[in-house]
């Protein structure tokens, strides 16, 4: 079909001219196709390393906030029995953290007498202190609480190193 222009002018000079024309037309499409499928194949190649380089980092973020929240966890766990300790243990010295009053809470008062949610927060910010090996100003008040203290320090110890 190319030479059908070439032989519709009857072999002129102009022929020539149309029949190069399109010669260089169809050349010029075919290498706008590979043009297009290179760049297709450029976007593939990116998208998979974005793809895969994103999930990477995801996959990291996502380890992340599972190391968070399961350390929250442990600390959480850690504060409850400390909490319970300090209300239910019995005690050598006949005090417990929760008996000791606290100035700063307002004539000298005594932390079992504030509020739950106070209680709570100062037993989870002194589990996170041992864990941390942090300095609180909740200290044990009895054999009972000393030694939970201390595991709980070799624990932060060995897990945080």
């Amino acid at each position: 079909w190319f030479s059908l222009p070439f032989l519709a002018s009857g072999g002129t000079a102009s022929g020539i001219k149309m029949f190069r024309f399109m010669k260089l037309a169809k050349a010029l499409r075919l290498l706008g196709l590979l043009k297009v499928a290179r760049l297709a194949k450029v976007m593939k190649l990116m998208s998979g390393v974005l793809h895969g380089h994103l999930a990477d980092n995801f996959g990291a973020a996502l380890r992340v906030v599972v190391m968070f929240l399961a350390t929250l966890w442990v600390n959480h766990i850690l504060s409850c029995v400390w909490f319970f300790i300090g209300f239910h243990a019995p005690s050598d010295t006949g005090s417990h953290w929760v008996t000791i009053s606290m100035p700063h809470l307002g004539d000298n008062q005594e932390f079992r007498e504030s509020r739950m949610q106070y209680q709570y927060v100062t037993a989870l910010h002194w589990a996170i202190a041992q864990s941390t090996l942090g300095a609180m100003e909740v200290s044990p008040s009895n054999t009972a609480e000393r030694v939970y203290t201390i595991v709980c320090l070799l624990m932060g110890l060995i897990c945080g190193s």
